[in-house]
């Protein structure tokens, strides 16, 4: 007789719920124990009925301590600043951030900067882990990209590697996770996928992050759509042309595809948002030739199916309108582009399928800025035979410079046949005034020289369009009072002249309350603009593209940007306060909307005018008092001189490419503290003027 006990702890448990026999207890075999228990015999060969359940499975346990740990003891830290140029797809804001690792860049040389944001950075990393192996990248290209993940990954073994990839130099990301990277001559910005970089099965999970990215209504792809929306359709040309070739009669490239869900991705990748396809389309409907017309008209006819009817592309597919079917060569023509080595790119202008053209030529002059270098070399030395030299003028095309002294003489030498002085005559100012001001006019045709004095008068004169004029030259053509109210002196700038050529209009301003525009056609004074100042201005720009923009600098630091076509009362449109003394020079780089200006405290600063607010750069070029500043119209070049005699040349992104001190020669003298710098318009040549009577001309091997 089994008798179950009734203590809790063995309570009767049927198998209708669990499938386990109940503990039972023999009450009649003395020799065991009272209580004792034991396992019925029969439930091991008592079968289950069908009512009753089969034992569960046991959950597999799954431990949440990882085993091995992953140490990271490589670190790769790559940089793609490329400081100096703004990548196509960034608009930049003002005020906008600047720093990179809490480092300005561009309050150093650019070389210099990069290598000081590097160092940072790793040294931030080593606070967090001081055992790895760090390497740094700056600005690579494609091949160092590729050759630094090889190697980290070889000396990584089995650890992981930390990739750190900061690209504020290049384009944003495309749509498909792309990263850009520079090619061997900096001239363009290459994609380099993600997969090239994960080599471990990374590209499967590339893949399926993209696919639910794009099923998810987009997200990871609008994070991406700055680059993506800039750049051609090309790349998606390419991505197509591979994966046709992987799936096109080849099984297993099918079905490595389809588990990733490349054929939706394809799909949502073909409705491309162009607005202007139709208008190609539409362009494409007037081709002379009968194949891209009719193409054109088939692309837009369709054919409805009933919901309701089973479908049957045999039956419904075919249009009697259509025109004959024709084979494409469109395939074999693209294949032969893509059957080109990939390590090897084309040049932008071979390629077919590029349609920039305006980055042709924009790319090798980026490359030729940023690789410019200047060797200067003395060329000729010559003397004018007065105290002090003022003012000096290069013609733009004929070997002529022209020299100014502190009075009224001006002379005229051929600096490339020889040093000495073709003639010399005086520009007769009245007792006490002296020259301030020299300018060519209709410079490409028979030359005119405008000369202006501090007493306000500007005299134009005929005959120096030649290196060799005749023996009455030159003769005084027009004279004209410019500023009625010019005050004269010594101590302030005098009058100050601006040429614009395409216009015919010169303006005139200086010690004088008002800004005056002459229209030389008309012989008459057509704008006359408040400067809304008690300072004089000191030196006028404008640019050729912009009519009737002109920024003047004054004493007092400020920089005003004046239009002509505006009422007087509203005609000062900017007022930029950044410099605190008397403004040196002021240069607009030619349909570039730049400007670079220079103060007497020796501190240059390089404006946009688009955000004439702030500046965008600035550079310290010496710390004693700049004199003069001339900048190249073409070359990347801008010289400063200064009163303790020395004259510095400088590249345009700030980096200092010579330093003049002495005239060359086996007795070579110091040269005297600077008074003017000129350079040629059209040809690597500078000239210097000190207070002495010595004025040298330096030219480049370039």
């Amino acid at each position: 007789m089994a008798v179950t006990p009734q203590s809790p702890a063995s309570s009767r448990v049927t198998t209708a719920t669990n499938g386990y026999e109940p503990l039972s207890v023999n009450v009649n075999r003395p020799s065991e124990r009272a209580g004792g228990l034991r396992f019925a015999q029969d439930a091991e060969k008592r079968k289950p009925t069908d009512e009753e359940d089969e034992l569960p499975k046991p959950v597999e346990i799954v431990p949440w301590r990882m085993r091995e740990r992953m140490k990271t003891m490589d670190v790769a830290l790559v940089l793609c600043l490329n400081i100096g140029t703004d990548p196509p797809d960034v608009e930049k804001s003002a005020p906008c951030a600047r720093k990179e690792c809490w480092v300005d860049p561009f309050s150093m040389p650019a070389k210099k900067a990069i290598e000081t944001i590097g160092n940072t950075l790793q040294s931030q990393y080593e606070r967090w882990q001081p055992r790895a192996r760090y390497k740094q990248s700056l600005d690579p290209t494609v091949e160092k990209i590729r050759e630094l993940c090889v190697n980290r990954r070889r000396l990584a073994k089995h650890d992981r590697v930390l990739f750190h990839y900061n690209g504020h130099g290049v384009p944003r990301p495309t749509q498909n996770g792309e990263v850009w990277v520079f090619n061997k001559s900096y001239t363009q910005y290459i994609p380099l996928c993600q997969t090239d970089l994960v080599k471990d099965d990374g590209h499967s999970y590339f893949i399926s992050h993209l696919a639910a990215g794009l099923h998810n209504g987009g997200g990871n792809q609008n994070a991406y759509s700055a680059a993506g929306n800039l750049m051609p359709p090309e790349q998606k040309v390419m991505a197509a042309f591979i994966i046709s070739v992987i799936c096109n009669d080849y099984l297993p490239g099918q079905k490595s595809c389809l588990p990733q869900y490349l054929h939706k991705i394809c799909v949502n990748l073909l409705q491309d948002p162009d607005e202007e396809v139709p208008r190609m389309l539409g362009a494409k409907l007037r081709d002379e030739r009968p194949e891209p017309r009719d193409a054109a008209r088939c692309s837009g006819k369709h054919s409805d199916y009933p919901v309701h009817v089973p479908p049957s592309m045999e039956k419904y597919g075919r249009h009697e309108d259509f025109p004959p079917s024709l084979v494409s060569t469109c395939y074999e023509r693209h294949k032969t582009h893509f059957s080109d080595p990939i390590l090897e790119p084309l040049r932008e202008d071979e390629d077919p399928l590029i349609p920039r053209s305006h980055l042709r030529c924009r790319g090798p002059l980026q490359e030729e800025v940023k690789n410019f270098s200047l060797n200067l070399r003395q060329r000729a030395v010559l003397n004018n035979d007065a105290e002090m030299t003022s003012l000096l003028l290069f013609h733009p095309y004929e070997t002529m410079l022209l020299v100014a002294d502190e009075k009224d003489q001006i002379s005229l030498y051929n600096f490339e046949e020889t040093e000495t002085k073709v003639l010399s005559f005086g520009n007769k100012n009245p007792p006490g005034s002296r020259l301030t001001s020299l300018n060519w006019i209709n410079e490409a045709e028979e030359s005119l020289l405008t000369c202006g004095s501090d007493d306000g008068v500007i005299k134009i004169y005929h005959g120096l369009h030649s290196p060799h004029p005749s023996i009455d030259s030159p003769k005084l053509l027009s004279a004209f009072v410019a500023v009625p109210d010019l005050v004269p002196g010594t101590r302030g700038s005098g009058l100050v002249m601006n040429w614009q050529q395409q216009a015919g209009a010169m303006y005139a301003g200086g010690n004088s309350s008002m800004l005056r525009g002459w229209d030389l056609r008309q012989e008459k004074c057509t704008v006359a603009l408040p400067t809304q100042t008690d300072s004089c201005i000191t030196s006028m720009a404008s640019d050729e593209s912009i009519p009737g923009m002109v920024v003047a600098g004054f004493g007092d630091g400020t920089l005003r940007i004046f239009d002509s076509r505006s009422r007087p009362d509203y005609s000062v449109k900017t007022i930029m306060r950044e410099h605190a003394s008397w403004v040196v020079q002021t240069h607009i780089y030619a349909g570039r909307n730049e400007l670079l200006t220079g103060s007497v405290t020796g501190e240059l600063k390089f404006w946009d005018l688009r955000y004439p607010k702030n500046s965008v750069k600035s550079l310290e070029a010496h710390r004693s008092p700049m004199t003069a500043l001339a900048v190249h119209d073409y070359a990347p070049i801008f010289a400063s001189g200064s009163h303790n005699q020395f004259i510095k040349v400088f590249r345009s992104d700030g980096e200092q490419l010579a330093l003049i001190r002495y005239h060359e020669g086996f007795l070579g003298e110091r040269i005297g503290p600077v008074s003017c710098l000129a350079f040629h318009p059209r040809r690597l040549f500078l000239a210097a003027g000190a207070t002495d009577s010595v004025v040298a001309v330096y030219s480049s091997d370039n």
